[in-house]
């Protein structure tokens, strides 16, 4: 039996926020091995001709009460972002950045900017504050984001 799990998640996704935190509680209670992989869930929803709900639909209506229920079921502090859903890009290509040079700091990050964006409610697609993000767990965000507009990066999101 495999002791690695690849977590395919999106910076835009309540669900991912929730269930990061749960995958990250299971795997170091059995020793497994995560291997966090941003995706562009937009890109995804637009190749399947699928738009995200939103609250003023009846499926969007349940799907908003489902993630804070959840959310609350699992202790975790839970505030939509404004906006929501959120561009995931750049924060997806910073963890790309961080990977390259270190993994541990590429999931600081992504578990940071998942606290930001649904434990404050901030908006995780605002340069400013994914500097502020990075500055939160000791990474000088200096020409940080001028990085992600490297091809290489931009590529290894697409792949």
């Amino acid at each position: 039996m495999s002791t690695d799990i690849d977590f395919y998640f999106d910076f835009s996704s309540s669900y991912s926020y929730i269930g990061q935190h749960r995958l990250r509680k299971l795997a170091d209670e059995h020793g497994v091995t995560v291997h966090w992989k941003p995706i562009a869930l937009g890109a995804i929803f637009k190749a399947l001709g699928h738009m995200p709900a939103t609250p003023d639909t009846p499926k969007g209506a349940y799907i908003w009460r489902d993630v804070e229920r959840s959310a609350a079921e699992w202790g975790l502090p839970y505030h939509w972002p404004k906006p929501f859903p959120f561009n995931s890009i750049p924060a997806a290509r910073v963890f790309y950045v961080l990977a390259e040079r270190d993994q541990g700091t590429a999931v600081s990050w992504a578990i940071a900017v998942f606290e930001a964006a649904y434990g404050e409610g901030r908006d995780c697609s605002d340069p400013g504050v994914l500097g502020e993000v990075a500055a939160s767990i000791g990474v000088d965000s200096n020409g940080l984001m001028e990085k992600t507009a490297d091809e290489a990066v931009k590529q290894r999101l697409k792949d």
